[in-house]
């Protein structure tokens, strides 16, 4: 479930919010698309469950041409445009924008399911 969207400075607070989801360990899977921040809830079971499956099936085949898999994996500019899909399949020299953030990613997979 998406909390906020909003820029930042829109809300008095906000950044005080974030800051603490963030001290907290609760922004694992929090989103910045285009500056504005989303603040998202982790899978249900039944989500990872899927999210396993699936990339037990993309690594065999992402394997053959080289290329990696992880779940969940960040993709873009920390604070300014990333997303974290649920599963990314990029090149081992994809360039990184940080430490932790792929610039881009060959497939990005983002699982919905009911509920």
């Amino acid at each position: 479930m998406t909390v906020v969207l909003t820029p930042i400075d829109a809300v008095a607070g906000l950044a005080e919010a974030i800051e603490a989801r963030h001290k907290a360990g609760l922004d694992r899977y929090d989103e910045w698309w285009e500056g504005v921040y989303r603040i998202v809830t982790g899978p249900s079971p039944e989500h990872g469950l899927l999210a396993v499956w699936l990339g037990t099936a993309l690594t065999t085949a992402a394997r053959r041409v080289g290329l990696c898999v992880a779940a969940p994996i960040n993709v873009g500019t920390d604070k300014d445009d990333c997303r974290v899909p649920d599963i990314g399949v990029y090149h081992p020299d994809t360039p990184r924008t940080s430490p932790a953030f792929l610039a881009t990613a060959a497939m990005a997979v983002e699982l919905l399911l009911p509920r």
